[in-house]
């Protein structure tokens, strides 16, 4: 019965929310004021648009998005000490949208948030009782189901050593499904425990639209190892530990080691990974933009764990300064058994962004470097344009890939500068604008939404 009641909220919680999203959309957009009507096409909740770029080549992204919140009633559980109190946050998402040159991706995703309140224990004298911990202890989970199809993707061979004019071009449709866990241990680092369990099916096409040649013209199993246009599925397994303290308000860690392993049904393309990623940012000002709350689904933007029509933030006019200094260090290690290799679609790439939207090497044209094995340093600057939600970055790139593990070194890698501007909007999607250069082969420009500030959490990497 109480599944059913369940289900029966669930099915009614965005309809009873929309009536006061048409009746706010009456109040902004009716009266042509054109900022808030602005953020609430994008961002409000339940329903809004949703904008994003899907993977370099393929386009910016539009279409319907669709974001609420449940949540369950507290349970209170009797104990000798008081009652220890558990309650679910159930955070859904739901998108589809689609590029102009035909590429797409839709998806399904659940974040729930599990927290476990111990009892307060009263004890005489002033403060509690030694050793007690009584912060609240929360569990976060994600499922997903994501599909996408990705019509332009480009292929330069593996290694630090590839030619510009090796390029062929392929495309490729992902189907993923499965969850995560974060289990936070609860320590002064703020470490916390990630695992993984999914299962991927990959479907590759050629490509000639777009005047070059498609990948099998150019390149057989042996020089982009795992080439098939055959169907093939995988099971993904990852687990790992992250550290994020704060120190002072000012220094922020992002750490994480993580091993993954890819178990495939084709004979010969099994193998794991090891990624560690080290992030270091510097607030110049003691009060920088807070990474998204890990209760966020990739279609909301709650500042705080609430769902209340203002939960996302406003594009805001301030005379606060805002500046960071950041450092990270990223190194993929991959590990095959004899006879087996690392698909080339599930191996890093430097240059431009890769496959996920994340640059590297920007003045070098996307996915230029692939290799089972890479290493990144990446240096920022950046900082407000005084009252105006918009500033200015500075970057630098050091990179290399290698096909195997003892080929990573600094006698070839690759550098790369790059200098733009950031659009700071609130709940908006962030847009940044790059221009590249430094490198051996021109320049780049680079135009991006990141969608980190509308959840960013729950996706999938697709490699």
């Amino acid at each position: 019965m109480k599944l059913i009641l369940l289900a029966g909220l669930l099915a009614v919680s965005p309809a009873m929310a929309l009536d006061t999203e048409l009746t706010r959309f009456n109040d902004s957009c009716g009266d042509f004021k054109v900022l808030p009507c602005l953020t609430l096409l994008f961002t409000d909740h339940p329903f809004h648009i949703g904008v994003t770029s899907l993977a370099p080549g393929n386009g910016f992204a539009v279409g319907p998005a669709l974001s609420f919140t449940h949540h369950v009633k507290p349970v209170h559980h009797k104990g000798p000490n008081g009652d220890t109190v558990t309650n679910w946050r159930l955070a859904w998402d739901t998108d589809a949208v689609v590029s102009d040159n035909k590429s797409w991706r839709t998806g399904v995703y659940l974040t729930a948030r599990y927290t476990v309140e111990p009892p307060v224990i009263p004890v005489a004298g002033v403060g509690t009782s030694k050793g007690a911990d009584l912060r609240p202890k929360t569990t976060v989970f994600t499922a997903y189901m994501e599909s996408e199809s990705l019509n332009k993707l480009n292929y330069y061979g593996i290694g630090q050593g590839t030619s510009r004019s090796a390029i062929a071009f392929y495309g490729m449709r992902q189907t993923i499904a499965g969850g995560t866990a974060t289990m936070p241990l609860g320590t002064p680092l703020n470490l916390s425990l990630f695992g993984e369990a999914n299962v991927r099916v990959v479907n590759l096409r050629s490509d000639t639209n777009d005047g070059g040649p498609s990948i099998e013209q150019i390149y057989t199993a042996a020089t982009a190892p795992g080439l098939s246009f055959q169907t093939t599925g995988f099971g993904q397994f990852g687990e790992g530990l992250r550290m994020n303290p704060v120190i002072g308000d000012r220094l922020a860690f992002l750490y994480s080691v993580t091993l993954k392993e890819y178990a495939s049904t084709a004979a010969n393309s099994s193998f794991e990974r090891l990624t560690v990623d080290l992030g270091h940012t510097f607030s110049l000002y003691g009060k920088s933009t807070p990474l998204p709350p890990v209760f966020n689904g990739p279609d909301s933007c709650a500042k705080f764990d609430s769902d209340l029509k203002d939960a996302c933030p406003r594009p805001t006019m301030s005379e606060n300064l805002e500046g960071s200094l950041s450092f990270r260090f990223l190194l993929n290690e991959s590990f095959a058994s004899p006879g087996s290799v690392v698909p080339f679609y599930f191996q890093p790439t430097l240059g431009g962004s890769d496959i996920d939207g994340n640059s590297s090497l920007p003045s070098y044209a996307d996915y230029r470097f692939r290799g089972p094995n890479s290493i990144l340093f990446h240096e920022q600057f950046e900082h407000s344009l005084g009252k105006f939600p918009a500033g200015f970055l500075f970057m630098a790139d050091e990179g290399e890939v290698a096909a195997t593990r003892g080929g990573l070194g600094f006698g070839n890698i690759a550098h790369s500068f790059g200098a733009g501007i950031t659009l700071h909007a609130g709940g908006f999607p962030v847009l940044s604008v790059v221009f590249a250069f430094g490198g051996k082969e021109g320049t780049h420009t680079l135009a991006q939404v990141n969608s980190s500030l509308l959840g960013g959490g729950g996706r999938p990497s697709l490699y």
